[in-house]
């Protein structure tokens, strides 16, 4: 889910526009969210894994299904440091 968020929000290219719609969505949820600090951290440290994904590496192995593997390695990042 947090891949297809940071897709869908162009936060791979767009890190900054990103927490900007993270600091708008805290701004108008903020009495249903106790821990703002921590989801941001979160999603900082998720984003970052992510990003660090290698696309050429991911290219170089999967030439011909190149989206879907990316998105799979990215799942797997993302899952790593949630995990962690």
């Amino acid at each position: 889910d947090l891949v297809d968020l940071f897709q869908s929000a162009d936060a791979l290219r767009q890190r900054e526009r990103f927490f900007a719609l993270v600091a708008a969505t805290h701004c108008i949820a903020k009495t249903q969210c106790h821990d703002f600090t921590a989801a941001a951290k979160r999603l900082n440290h998720t984003l970052a894994a992510a990003k660090a994904v290698d696309g050429g590496a991911v290219a170089r192995a999967h030439p011909t299904d190149i989206p879907a593997q990316l998105r799979l390695a990215r799942i797997a990042a993302v899952a790593a440091v949630a995990s962690a």
